[in-house]
């Protein structure tokens, strides 16, 4: 009858509820759990913690974000971890790497991994990340390589790129441009690190070929030049060489 069914809509009602703030226990448990991690690496004050905490749920509640306050407070964690302190932090790195997450479809971790790879070898400070984001995401949409071969081409490449005067965004046009000859990310830094390595003239007989070719990778300063100056010269170069080669054929024939 309809008391009956009201009973059993009190009791439905009763256990929808319990579900609900058992969740909000059990999410608010885990936040502090991630909280405490952070606090630990970063050996802060219960007040620069309670910082932290709120920017956590900031994150959670960011329109513009997909990621929890826990989720996000496990990213903060994992750049902790990498050697971030708490006002880089809080100055765009936590923030930066929850848009490269939803951007390229890592992983949070993976996601700050890279991060603070790319901030440690170009010398990239936390205020600069979003940027950085934008150069690290517009790889992976216009090259075949996803952002585990990203990973994988910075750790095998960015290291030199960066020793040789190799801007951040330079880099990362020339491993999307490499992309369609390699089969991974890997091979694409490895194939660029030889390359930048092959720009100092191993030998007399190297540094006179490159004379040759009218090539100049470095400025009067020593910094090397832009991989769009240095793509025009190579064109250049072989363009000429292929040129002379035709007309000394011509001749010949």
């Amino acid at each position: 009858g309809l008391g009956t069914a009201m009973v059993a809509g009190a009791t439905a009602a009763m256990g929808a509820i319990t579900a609900f703030v058992g969740s909000g226990v059990k999410l608010a448990t885990d936040l502090q759990a991630q909280m405490a991690g952070v606090q630990a690496i970063l050996g802060i004050t219960a007040d620069d913690l309670e910082i932290l905490r709120q920017k956590t749920l900031d994150l959670g509640l960011n329109p513009n974000l997909k990621v929890s306050a826990v989720e996000a407070a496990g990213a903060i964690e994992m750049l902790a971890r990498n050697g971030l302190g708490m006002q880089e932090i809080l100055d765009g790195a936590a923030e930066s790497t929850i848009l490269l997450a939803n951007a390229t479809g890592a992983d949070f971790s993976n996601a700050a991994n890279i991060a603070t790879d790319a901030m440690a070898i170009f010398k990239i400070g936390a205020d600069e990340m979003l940027a950085a984001v934008d150069g690290i995401s517009s790889v992976t949409v216009n090259s075949k390589f996803d952002i585990n071969d990203y990973a994988n081409a910075l750790a095998q490449g960015g290291g030199a790129a960066s020793v040789a005067g190799v801007e951040f965004d330079d880099f990362n046009a020339a491993i999307a441009a490499m992309s369609p000859l390699f089969k991974a990310g890997a091979d694409a830094g490895t194939s660029f690190k030889t390359f930048l390595q092959r720009t100092v003239p191993q030998s007399a007989q190297a540094a006179e070929a490159i004379e040759a070719l009218g090539l100049e990778f470095f400025d009067a300063d020593g910094n090397m030049r832009s991989m769009a100056e240095i793509s025009g010269q190579l064109n250049q170069a072989m363009y000429g060489t292929s040129t002379a080669m035709t007309e000394v054929g011509g001749r010949t024939a």
